[in-house]
């Protein structure tokens, strides 16, 4: 959404496509991304992005601890000298210490109400999926209450392979 406004491309950055087994791989990949951004001036997104937002590592005892900081570092400095825009998800807020004075705007969202859950149900079960006839996307959110999107969008591929693999 923030993207389509600025009238910009995404690139959305799963830590496992940055992240590599060779040393000093890891924050070429994070360079590259924050290149590739700039030229294109496209929107980064870092999903899930507490895996590698947290403090750094105060008592470095192995190289893999040395990589994990360096991975840090480097992300720090990148983002200083971007001028696009950065976008990071999570879950796990507390583990964004090292980041925040360089965060403009934090934006929490509430897990979804009744009439949210609804919305995402029938988004995601759309008019395809042969459903019982009781199962609508209003009991669907009646009936499971505390979960967020994400849970939902899950349930609903589970419950789609399920039902696959049932047909068998």
């Amino acid at each position: 959404a923030v993207a389509q406004a600025l009238g910009k491309r995404v690139y959305h950055i799963n830590y496992s496509e940055l992240e590599s087994k060779y040393v000093g791989e890891t924050p070429k990949n994070i360079r590259s991304a924050f290149m590739c951004a700039a030229k294109d001036d496209a929107v980064l997104i870092f999903d899930e992005a507490d895996s590698f937002l947290g403090k750094r590592l105060t008592s470095v005892t192995q190289s893999a601890d040395y990589g994990v900081n360096i991975t840090r570092s480097v992300l720090l400095m990148e983002l200083e000298k971007f001028t696009g825009v950065v976008v990071f998800t999570t879950n796990l807020i507390s583990n964004y210490e090292a980041f925040r004075r360089r965060i403009l705007l934090n934006v929490y969202f509430d897990m979804p109400d009744e009439k949210a859950r609804g919305m995402i149900w029938k988004l995601h079960l759309g008019t395809k999926l042969p459903l019982h006839e009781e199962v609508t996307s209003g009991s669907l959110a009646g009936r499971y209450e505390g979960i967020s999107g994400a849970d939902i969008k899950d349930m609903v591929f589970y419950a789609a392979l399920y039902a696959l693999e049932q047909e068998k």
